[in-house]
């Protein structure tokens, strides 16, 4: 372990890429306690705030969500203690550190999540992408590494949901994969029994590496993408830097489907794709899913922006209106976007959809979708 240099520092006068790295490199308590005091962190509803009121915001979203009743403020409960912890937990005090350490921190030794895997990875992310992409100045690169910290954060609140959702889930249970000698704790549905596990693990995991810090998430994933209609739970197939941009509705009674609704349309949508719109034909199908995916999970975030979608995806204003735009309700003669036509018919012939529709209150919104879409 490196020791930590014992010359006093003024801690409010360090970057943040500074105080991360002391973090990380010296498991330095005050360098972790100043960077929770800064208020580096801002939502739609109030800027300006610390790593754990901002957090507070999503877990108030997560626990207000419209389609998760039961089990929605246990979960939002869950994500929240193991995201903050993901971010202030050090799980061992070290000798070299304790003399710096503010009391409140001084001989804490908690099991959990050790903070420094998360400060390391954002440390080496934004070195690389000072690399590519040097910062102007002092400020250009406080800016940026704030920003990118954000996203940071804000991924992993929803990677801590899923694992939250997984947990609170009857369809699916812990399971821990041994990998030269270390395991790896994954969740996995639970048609899957006994030594269908592994068989199964070993089949459809390339190359599994225990000794990365992501490789979990990583695997967790694939489980996501080829077992999560099988067994009733959505997962996201990639949440990359900015998880926002995939978020999924979840309908009552522990049936999450709304992934499995994005997938569904994405795929008929795909299937049927030389029959779309010519300038939504260009995009391809894996673009197509991309695009209709990303239109569900920014519903669902409450972050849905027309124009926003179609320059990310190189649409016309008037392309995206008529595939998906969200302001045809409003008018009694307006044509119902093609994306939502198709999702209403659906829910009406799909018989799991239609009936947790009905059981979500939301079936008297889909009827009247396809009466407008007859009247027209």
């Amino acid at each position: 372990m490196n020791h930590l240099p014992t010359h006093t520092l003024d801690y409010r006068s360090l970057s943040l890429m500074d105080l991360v790295n002391r973090v990380v490199q010296y498991e330095d308590r005050a360098a972790l306690e100043e960077i929770l005091s800064r208020r580096l962190f801002y939502s739609q509803e109030k800027p300006r705030l610390r790593l754990p009121e901002y957090l507070g915001s999503f877990r108030t979203w997560a626990a207000r969500r419209t389609w998760r009743k039961a089990k929605a403020y246990e979960t939002a409960d869950k994500a929240y203690d193991t995201t903050l912890d993901k971010f202030s937990n050090i799980p061992t005090a070290s000798v070299s550190c304790e003399h710096s350490a503010p009391p409140a921190y001084q001989d804490m030794k908690r099991a959990g999540p050790d903070c420094r895997l998360y400060w390391r990875a954002f440390l080496n992310h934004m070195t690389e992408e000072f690399r590519k992409k040097p910062p102007k100045g002092q400020l250009d690169e406080e800016s940026k590494a704030t920003i990118s910290m954000q996203r940071f954060v804000k991924r992993h609140f929803f990677l801590s949901l899923l694992d939250a959702e997984r947990s609170a889930n009857e369809f699916w249970s812990r399971y821990n994969w041994q990998l030269k000698n270390q395991t790896i704790y994954l969740w996995l549905p639970k048609f899957l029994k006994g030594t269908e596990r592994r068989i199964w693990l070993e089949k459809n995991i390339k190359d599994p590496d225990p000794t990365n810090p992501k490789e979990r998430e990583r695997i967790q994933a694939v489980i996501g993408r080829r077992l999560a209609n099988m067994a009733f739970f959505t997962f996201q197939d990639d949440i990359g830097m900015d998880p926002t941009v995939n978020l999924t509705n979840e309908f009552s009674d522990g049936k999450d489907f709304g992934f499995s609704l994005a997938n569904f349309v994405a795929e008929e949508k795909c299937a049927d794709i030389e029959n779309q719109r010519r300038s939504v034909k260009k995009l391809g199908k894996e673009t197509l899913k991309r695009l209709i995916v990303r239109i569900f999970g920014d519903l669902d975030a409450g972050i849905f922006r027309d124009n926003r979608i179609a320059r990310d995806f190189g649409l016309s204003k008037a392309t995206f209106s008529r595939f998906a735009g969200s302001r045809w309700n409003a008018s009694k003669i307006a044509t119902i976007p093609d994306l939502w036509l198709n999702t209403a018919q659906v829910l009406s012939t799909n018989p799991d959809f239609k009936e947790i529709a009905i059981e979500a209150g939301v079936w008297n919104e889909v009827a009247e979708t396809l009466k407008k879409a007859h009247r027209n």
